[in-house]
């Protein structure tokens, strides 16, 4: 009791100074205020360690083999759901391998890089694409500028003139980019 009672205070701690995090960081909260959120998160801080004190008293008293429970691993408890971890359960889930934060590290970073790599291919979809915009666009705006001439409308053409050269300007750009990246190690797509 004494051990679940020593989690709920450490995550409702941390809850409260995510929340102060939060609120620190947003826009329209005067100077004033600020300084009274700087103040609580000290004593948020302080009140957290004294927190995992008792946490590390209650789960050695239990007999959990696990490492002491320390400021540094409650900042990189990004999620407040690892504090789920921390409790007691049917069987003891802190002696499974997926509890032990490399592991949990090690996935999500699997998860990441299977993203990166999904990331990859759309990109080279979107890389494509853009191309045939760009030419595409390129070629429906000199038709046009022709077809303006033809009939006599000098004005429109010219007006017509000087967009396509802004654009053509912005598109060399683009392409520049799009050659630097199918130069990079690894690069899959097709230019």
């Amino acid at each position: 009791r004494r051990y679940r009672q020593a989690v709920d205070e450490v995550e409702r701690l941390v809850v409260q100074r995510l929340l102060e995090l939060t609120k620190l960081n947003m826009s329209g909260v005067g100077y004033k205020q600020r300084e009274k959120i700087r103040k609580a998160l000290q004593a948020r801080s302080q009140a957290i360690c004294k927190a995992l004190d008792r946490y590390n008293e209650a789960a050695h008293s239990l007999g959990h083999s696990h490492e002491a429970l320390t400021w540094v691993n409650v900042v990189e408890m990004v999620q407040l759901g690892e504090f789920e971890l921390l409790r007691e359960s049917r069987g003891n889930i802190q002696s499974a391998d997926w509890s032990k934060p490399a592991y949990r590290e090690a996935t999500s970073l699997y998860f990441s890089v299977k993203r990166a790599r999904e990331e990859v291919v759309q990109c080279n979809v979107e890389i494509t694409r853009q191309l045939t915009f760009m030419i595409d666009d390129f070629n429906d705006m000199r038709r046009a500028i022709e077809e303006l001439k033809h009939t006599g409308n000098m004005n429109l053409a010219s007006e017509l003139q000087g967009r396509l050269d802004s654009q053509m300007a912005i598109d060399a750009d683009i392409a520049i980019k799009f050659a630097d990246i199918g130069r990079l190690p690894g690069f899959t797509g097709s230019l």
